[in-house]
């Protein structure tokens, strides 16, 4: 008998095949079309806004990137993408 799993983005029950199982035996709870899926739109996020320049600093803190690797804070080589997972659109670059 195969274990089914229902993903926690579609709430479709799928075989356990159809899960990212983890080293230690963990298995991810989102199904590999969700995951897939969220690729594709992180992908088309990243064409669709250009990433920041130098003078960028982050909208949440006002730093640059330079300054908030200097002090040990952060160890950040580059801008994160910011999204909203339920309409999928462009928050920022964090």
């Amino acid at each position: 008998m195969t274990k089914h799993l229902t993903c926690i983005k579609c709430d479709i029950e799928q075989p356990v095949t159809q899960f990212i199982a983890m080293q230690s035996g963990e298995i991810k709870r989102t199904c590999k079309s969700c995951k897939n899926g969220h690729k594709a739109i992180i992908k088309k996020l990243r064409n669709e806004n250009e990433y920041p320049n130098e003078d960028y600093c982050c909208p949440i803190c006002d730093r640059d990137i330079a300054e908030m690797s200097k002090h040990g804070q952060v160890r950040m080589k580059n801008w994160v993408l910011d999204h909203c997972h339920n309409t999928n659109t462009f928050r920022g670059w964090i």
